[in-house]
């Protein structure tokens, strides 16, 4: 991904402890806003480090409650495809 030019996703879910070697080493944040980025780690550090770098939501992974976790990540997704398709409207 750090090789697009721009900004061309509506949601970015950022899971730092990605078995690829960590997410923020494969997306370049600064060429992403903000706003769109939900940082979805079980590790408090991680979304902490996100935080610092500007994202401005955070859905704690939780083992113990995965379905609440997904349904707070849903919850989140879905606020932002309302407001893509209020811009829209």
């Amino acid at each position: 991904m750090n090789k697009l030019e721009s900004d061309n996703f509506d949601i970015v879910l950022l899971d730092r402890d990605c078995k690829q070697g960590g997410s923020f080493y494969a997306l370049d944040l600064s060429k992403f806003n903000p706003d769109k980025i939900i940082s979805i780690s079980a590790i408090p550090e991680y979304n902490n480090k996100a935080i610092s770098e500007g994202v401005k939501s955070v859905s704690w992974k939780n083992w113990n409650d995965i379905d609440g976790w997904s349904n707070d990540v849903m919850r989140q997704i879905g606020m932002r495809v309302d407001k893509i398709m209020q811009k829209l409207a």
